[in-house]
């Protein structure tokens, strides 16, 4: 399963609805949206999904859809990223099957092994620290955090990819990579940014510049 280095997820934003943040980064060179939709009505829901769906559909864009199954197989999404709170991961690859992806979110060692033994394709992991994004927060893990975690994944040989997410920038990217970490998800540092664009050009040339600095 292809999973993505940058994550980039839409938030709720006056005067920049989910689909105008879509329509911004479909302009640039990112390679997986999470559309996080919160608190809409199935209808709601299923109308801003299905014209994100349609706005990506030229490209090579992952639309991931969060919280969301059901509307993952209505619209045909590239797959799932699943809360704490949310269904199953075995119940959701049941409606999903093999071929789409699913995320969970984590925030301990002990549930990256839970997830790990329930199939997910990759993992959330976080707090890196605190986020206006999201309310009732885990426990932050900041940098010492994800290297335990990431050690401990190593000893036991669990592979699945770690993104990173919660108030993650610029400057967090090349050392969280360099402790183990897959990727990292990103909100406000792309989607409030004044030119989202640049921003994006930024953190993937970040990415890039760890790649560089592993050969």
């Amino acid at each position: 399963m292809n999973i993505a280095q940058l994550h980039i997820i839409t938030q709720h934003l006056k005067g920049f609805s989910h689909l105008a943040q879509i329509e911004a980064l479909k302009k640039t060179k990112v390679k997986c949206i999470q559309l996080r939709v919160k608190n809409a009505s199935h209808s709601d829901w299923f109308e801003i999904g299905r014209s994100a769906k349609l706005l990506l559909a030229d490209t090579n864009i992952q639309l991931i859809i969060n919280d969301n199954v059901y509307l993952v197989k209505e619209i045909d999404a590239a797959g799932v990223h699943l809360g704490k709170a949310d269904m199953p991961v075995e119940e959701a690859r049941d409606i999903l099957g093999p071929n789409k992806i699913i995320g969970g979110t984590a925030n301990t060692f002990a549930k990256i092994v839970a997830l790990s033994k329930a199939g997910v394709d990759y993992i959330g992991l976080g707090p890196y620290r605190n986020t206006a994004t999201k309310k009732q927060l885990d426990p932050v893990l900041q940098h010492f955090g994800y290297e335990v975690i990431m050690k401990k994944m190593q000893l036991q040989k669990i592979k699945i990819p770690v993104i990173a997410v919660g108030g993650i920038v610029l400057n967090d990217v090349v050392p969280l990579m360099v402790a183990g970490l897959h990727g990292v998800a990103v909100s406000s540092a792309v989607v409030k940014a004044k030119d989202v664009a640049a921003s994006l050009t930024n953190l993937t040339e970040e990415i890039n510049k760890f790649a560089f600095i592993q050969k």
